[in-house]
């Protein structure tokens, strides 16, 4: 049973792992979330800018500014599609590790499981032996009356 207790504690470092990377999946789905909703946000403050049609009276001034402006918010859009992108990444990555790290601790759990049923079965081999020792010589010993 003491290759049993090693391999029970490994199975709970290793669950302790699990545990951990589908808390840090969690954050990461919350960051994406959060991500995508900036990146709607702007969307939505873009199209509105675009729709407001210019004054037909605008000067020159006006106009390079208001061209300016579009030119930095459509890199802010670009740049916030890319955190969307890299957060989707992220999260990938952890799903797939996650079910790596899970994948290892049924392992572990599997090769107690048989470790444990292997010493039960030896348990009861050698019980029944003893029983069969005892059954023996008592039937010996009735044999002799």
């Amino acid at each position: 049973m003491n290759r049993s207790k090693r391999l029970a504690a490994v199975q709970g470092l290793e669950d302790k792992k699990v545990e951990g990377i589908a808390r840090d999946l969690a954050v990461a789905r919350k960051n994406l979330a959060l991500r995508r909703q900036q990146l709607e946000k702007l969307v939505l403050y873009m199209n509105e800018y675009n729709s407001a049609a210019p004054d037909a009276a605008e000067n020159r001034g006006l106009f390079l500014e208001r061209r300016a402006f579009l030119g930095r918010l459509d890199e802010a859009l670009e740049a916030a599609k890319e955190r969307v992108v890299q957060c989707e990444r992220d999260c990938a990555a952890l799903v797939a590790q996650w079910h790596k790290q899970k994948g290892r601790a049924r392992a572990l759990e599997s090769a107690g499981e048989r470790l444990q049923a292997t010493a039960q079965q030896r348990l009861d081999k050698a019980e029944q032996a003893n029983s069969d020792e005892v059954g023996a010589r008592q039937g010996s010993s009735w044999s002799q009356d």
